[in-house]
């Protein structure tokens, strides 16, 4: 009895502490993440990181961005929080009114460490869209709004784009060397590297029917189609430097047939794709030179178009219906295809966009006093 009673205390215990690791590890995180965000709960201290200034941004301050350091910093103190709101609920909110075209999220301020941004802080506008009017007790920030100047001085922010990496070099280097401008993000003051000698580029071909059973790979087929792509893409790189660094849709992809507009499908409920054609949508993803890319696309787009599909479908859907015993007397009206990826009748290309760089910064008034 009495190991019996041991056996029965051990089991007990093990299941307990399974049972708090599940809580701790599985259940807690959910419950915090799907709980509605309170100022108790998901306080967030804005001081917590030491900045020496903060940026408050328009959504604070009711007018513009202002800077907020030295005295006014420490007299302001107890008003620097607000609520993480990110919770299940406004997560499904971002969403949603993401899609009719509202920001996600609601910028609220910038802290800054010897001119250098060191945190960004940000709401979820699904759940702090109406804080400066009803729920000021989700913000000690809204005691902040319509102070104006007794908050600090207006910050104007500059916004720079650069198609020349040297341009954007020599306005980066500008900033560092200028005390009356910050850069706007954190790790901004990393410089951005130019790019390398060549852009991506991934020319489509027609959509190509080839006769072959669906999910047939590691044949000899597919070395062939290879070879073939690594021989048309030397010809589109020719006299122009490049390489070929992928090529795209080498699988065999079914066609699913279909009978008066109707998926046909097996005794066992599952969609017929065609045993004996298959497509390939193909793909030649290529690094090129920048100063020949328009040519590259040129060549690729006097490429042959897809050829006529009926010749090629019409007996592959006739020897399809004999093999399951349809019946043929509709054909060819009756019958079709539904591909895998729609047919692309066409040449196509991607061209990666031209690179270019950015400089967000905070330019503070001369006239400020830290």
């Amino acid at each position: 009895m009495r190991l019996i009673a041991i056996v029965a205390a051990v089991t007990a215990a093990l299941a307990g502490a399974m049972a708090l690791a599940f809580h701790l590890l599985i259940v807690g995180p959910i419950e915090r993440m799907t709980a509605p965000a309170t100022p108790a709960n998901a306080r967030v201290d804005m001081l917590a990181g030491k900045p020496d200034a903060l940026v408050l941004m328009p959504f604070v301050t009711g007018d513009v961005p202002r800077l907020v350091r030295g005295d006014a910093l420490e007299r302001l103190s107890r008003e620097l929080w607000f609520t993480d709101n990110t919770d299940a609920g406004n997560l499904a909110g971002a969403v949603v009114l993401g899609m009719m075209g509202m920001p996600p999220t609601t910028s609220i301020a910038t802290a800054f460490r010897d001119g250098v941004a060191t945190k960004d802080f940000a709401c979820l506008t699904a759940g702090c869209i109406n804080w400066p009017t009803t729920d000021t007790e989700m913000w000690g920030l809204g005691r902040l709004r319509g102070l104006g100047k007794a908050l600090g001085p207006e910050m104007k922010l500059e916004q720079q784009s650069f198609t020349d990496h040297a341009a954007y070099k020599a306005a980066h280097a500008a900033v560092i060397a200028d005390p009356l401008r910050w850069f706007a993000k954190p790790e901004a003051e990393a410089l951005v590297p130019a790019p390398g000698p060549s852009r991506l580029m991934t020319i489509w071909l027609p959509t190509r029917l080839v006769a072959r059973k669906p999910g047939d790979i590691g044949t000899a087929e597919d070395e062939a189609l290879k070879s073939e792509m690594k021989r048309l893409s030397a010809s589109l790189l020719e006299g122009v430097g490049g390489w070929l660094e992928d090529v795209h849709g080498l699988a065999p992809m079914p066609l699913w047939a279909m009978k008066d507009g109707q998926l046909l499908r097996g005794a066992d409920g599952g969609t017929r794709a065609l045993p004996d054609l298959v497509q390939h949508d193909l793909g030649l993803r290529l690094r090129v030179a920048h100063e020949h890319v328009e040519t590259v696309r040129k060549r690729g787009a006097a490429l042959p178009p897809a050829r006529r599909r009926n010749l090629v479908l019409e007996p592959a859907l006739a020897r399809a219906f004999t093999s399951w015993n349809i019946d043929r007397a509709c054909l060819p009206g009756c019958a079709d295809v539904s591909p895998t990826r729609e047919f692309r009748e066409k040449v196509e290309t991607d061209i990666a966009a031209e690179p270019f760089w950015t400089l967000d910064v905070w330019r503070i008034p001369r006239d400020a006093t830290p």
